[in-house]
Protein backbone atom coordinates (compact mmCIF):
# COMPACT_ATOMS: atom_id res chain seq x y z
CA UNK A 1 0.00 0.00 0.00
CA UNK A 2 0.86 3.70 -0.37
CA UNK A 3 1.36 6.27 2.03
CA UNK A 4 -1.78 7.96 1.07
CA UNK A 5 -3.78 4.36 0.72
CA UNK A 6 -2.72 4.24 4.21
CA UNK A 7 -4.07 7.46 5.41
CA UNK A 8 -7.10 7.37 3.65
CA UNK A 9 -8.41 3.74 4.98
CA UNK A 10 -10.99 2.79 6.97
CA UNK A 11 -8.93 1.81 10.11
CA UNK A 12 -7.22 5.18 10.04
CA UNK A 13 -10.40 6.80 10.05
CA UNK A 14 -11.81 4.88 12.73
CA UNK A 15 -9.25 5.66 14.89
CA UNK A 16 -8.62 9.35 13.74
CA UNK A 17 -4.94 8.69 12.71
CA UNK A 18 -5.07 11.94 10.76
CA UNK A 19 -6.86 15.25 12.33
CA UNK A 20 -7.03 18.63 10.90
CA UNK A 21 -4.68 21.33 13.35
CA UNK A 22 -5.52 24.73 13.25
CA UNK A 23 -2.23 27.19 13.39
CA UNK A 24 -2.10 30.92 13.92
CA UNK A 25 0.28 31.53 11.12
CA UNK A 26 -0.80 29.32 8.10
CA UNK A 27 -4.18 28.03 9.03
CA UNK A 28 -5.46 24.42 9.12
CA UNK A 29 -3.03 21.35 8.08
CA UNK A 30 -3.31 17.73 8.32
CA UNK A 31 -1.26 16.11 11.22
CA UNK A 32 -0.65 12.51 12.54
CA UNK A 33 -2.05 12.21 15.53
CA UNK A 34 0.23 9.39 18.22
CA UNK A 35 -0.19 6.17 18.46
CA UNK A 36 -0.86 5.32 21.74
CA UNK A 37 -4.21 5.49 23.09
CA UNK A 38 -5.41 4.87 26.50
CA UNK A 39 -8.27 2.69 27.48
CA UNK A 40 -11.77 5.37 27.54
CA UNK A 41 -9.82 8.52 26.94
CA UNK A 42 -10.06 11.32 24.38
CA UNK A 43 -7.00 12.11 22.56
CA UNK A 44 -6.08 15.41 23.61
CA UNK A 45 -6.91 17.97 20.22
CA UNK A 46 -3.95 19.05 18.53
CA UNK A 47 -2.90 22.37 17.96
CA UNK A 48 -0.01 23.85 15.51
CA UNK A 49 3.07 25.24 17.01
CA UNK A 50 3.24 28.11 18.32
CA UNK A 51 5.09 30.96 16.28
CA UNK A 52 8.50 32.53 17.50
CA UNK A 53 8.14 34.29 20.59
CA UNK A 54 4.70 33.41 21.12
CA UNK A 55 4.98 32.17 25.02
CA UNK A 56 7.79 34.53 25.90
CA UNK A 57 5.59 36.02 27.87
CA UNK A 58 4.18 33.90 29.86
CA UNK A 59 7.22 31.66 30.36
CA UNK A 60 9.21 34.80 31.81
CA UNK A 61 6.37 35.33 33.91
CA UNK A 62 5.75 31.96 34.96
CA UNK A 63 8.78 29.70 34.91
CA UNK A 64 10.81 32.50 35.13
CA UNK A 65 8.98 34.33 37.98
CA UNK A 66 9.75 37.98 36.70
CA UNK A 67 7.13 40.72 36.87
CA UNK A 68 5.26 41.50 33.72
CA UNK A 69 7.57 45.39 33.44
Amino acid sequence: ATIAEALTSDITKARDVVQQVSHSGIGSYPALMGPVRLHDSEPTPLKGSPLLGEHTHEVLRDVAGMDPA
